[in-house]
């Protein structure tokens, strides 16, 4: 969800609409459907990590950065290994021989993996289950799986609501400040639509700059496209 608060704004502020732009979003949970869909054209533009990004330009994708979606910051996670409560972990080494959820191919798998290992534990002992992050919430109350690599704001609610407790920051093993996702869009199609991208990238710039400047008045119009509680929005979206 961070890395779609500009998104967010943008539309919910008519800051796309104000740079000429007739923008329809849509959600697409798995990142290959999402890699798939900008490949064929489906999609002009898509939030997309930076992994799925590379493994594209190793497959010979023309595809291009216009602008960040969202930074990892160790000082600030924004995703966390999340294990059940009600089983003693303390640490990477706990998780052999455990069930954990994770999208696979994501940065997630990568620095999950990377953490077992600098942790002196073996993930190939982890029974690892491809799951998208909304479902991961359900699954670790449910106990159907013991422990996951969660995202806002799902880590959030396990934690808020008891049934889950943050286990470790993963993705330190991977940097202490890398950019995660960010919109892409074909070079192909940005040379054939250079003022639209243009004006797409100032949409999104204008709204990083109204969220940096007015954090709570930015808060409404993620609560309501997240449907989340505005109080619970307010404590991963502080200002």
């Amino acid at each position: 969800i961070d890395g779609h608060r500009g998104d967010f704004n943008a539309a919910g502020k008519g800051f796309f609409t104000d740079a000429g732009l007739s923008v329809q979003r849509k959600i697409i949970l798995a990142p290959d459907v999402a890699q798939s869909a900008l490949a064929s054209g489906d999609i002009e533009i898509a939030s997309m990590p930076i992994d799925v990004l590379a493994r594209g330009h190793v497959a010979g994708f023309d595809w291009k950065i216009l602008y960040p979606a969202d930074l990892y910051d160790a000082k600030a996670p924004d995703a966390y290994v999340v294990a059940r409560s009600d089983l003693p972990f303390k640490g990477p080494r706990d998780l052999e021989g455990r069930t954990v959820a994770m999208v696979f191919g994501s940065i997630g798998e990568v620095g999950f993996k990377a953490w077992m290992k600098a942790n002196g534990a073996d993930p190939t002992k982890v029974n690892i289950v491809n799951m998208a992050y909304p479902q991961m919430v359900g699954a670790l109350q449910a106990k159907t799986v013991d422990a996951a690599h969660m995202v806002l704001p799902g880590f959030m609610i396990a934690t808020e609501n008891g049934f889950g407790r943050i286990v470790g920051a993963d993705l330190d093993a991977v940097g202490k400040r890398f950019m995660v996702s960010a919109h892409v869009a074909r070079a192909s199609w940005i040379t054939e639509n250079p003022e639209k991208a243009k004006r797409f990238v100032s949409a999104l710039a204008r709204a990083t700059q109204y969220i940096i400047d007015d954090p709570q008045g930015a808060l409404p119009i993620v609560a309501k496209e997240t449907r989340l509680d505005e109080k619970l929005a307010s404590k991963f979206f502080p200002s």
